[in-house]
């Protein structure tokens, strides 16, 4: 886990606020398998609003992304994410996204992100 502030190795974007939390190797947890999300969703508001983010994010698209952790995250997306069926750790079956950025500076540095972590998006253009 990073220090805030202070990018740790492995962290493949740039955080506005200079530093990363939560990101492993993956960024993801079993995204490897595919098949398990950290949370799932059910709720028909919460899966619109996945779907309403999903609108937001064009491929190519440069953008500043608030987190749901309070950070802040400037990345490129790399292609435009989906909605997609996972299963929690208890077994429940929902859908979440997985959002692919890339970094504007470091094009060959990526980071991905659970599409239910992102807040708000605000374009910054296009890359």
């Amino acid at each position: 886990m990073a220090v805030r502030g202070v990018p740790e190795e492995g962290c493949i974007c740039r955080c506005v606020d200079g530093g990363c939390d939560e990101i492993d190797a993956t960024g993801l947890w079993g995204i490897a398998m595919g098949q398990f999300a950290e949370r799932v969703h059910t709720d028909p508001d919460e899966i619109a609003r996945l779907e309403a983010l999903v609108v937001e994010l064009d491929d190519e698209a440069k953008v500043e992304l608030q987190l749901d952790d309070g950070s802040a995250c400037v990345g490129v997306v790399a292609a435009r994410p989906t909605i997609q069926n996972f299963r929690d750790v208890d077994g429940r079956e929902g859908v979440n996204g997985v959002l692919r950025l890339d970094d504007p500076l470091e094009p060959a540095r990526v980071r991905t992100l659970w599409l239910d972590t992102v807040r708000r998006v605000r374009r910054l253009g296009s890359a």
